[in-house]
């Protein structure tokens, strides 16, 4: 098992707190503060997807148990990362639209995931 470091684990778990919270939010109210913080955090968790990758992943893919969430999760990042350039840079209404909406579905599922991924781990 390759568990992370606690101070690595407690920014991980409040960058995406934030992202959660800003996007939710930001649904509800369309505010362009949110949008700020939600782009500017998004930027932080990229760097720690990225030190995840490098650390976490490889030692973590050995252990079959929690290939499935991991792969879910690694895919529900990916996924973000698309949907939030293209609702970023797309010019075209209609991808933009549907960028959006699953932009959200994928923000709502990776915390789910995650959830999934801690609760399998803890129950070993």
């Amino acid at each position: 098992m390759s568990t992370l470091r606690r101070a690595f684990r407690g920014l991980l778990y409040a960058t995406l707190a934030v992202l959660l919270v800003s996007g939710g939010l930001w649904e509800w109210l369309r505010s362009a503060l949110l949008m700020k913080v939600h782009g500017g955090t998004a930027m932080l968790a990229l760097l720690l997807l990225g030190a995840a990758l490098a650390s976490h992943v490889p030692t973590g893919w050995k252990d079959a148990r929690y290939k499935g969430t991991g792969i879910g999760i690694l895919a529900a990042a990916a996924w973000l990362i698309i949907s939030g350039h293209l609702l970023y840079y797309s010019g075209d209404e209609a991808v933009r639209q549907a960028a959006s909406y699953s932009h959200l579905g994928a923000g709502i599922g990776l915390p789910v995931l995650l959830g999934l991924h801690l609760w399998r781990r803890a129950l070993v």
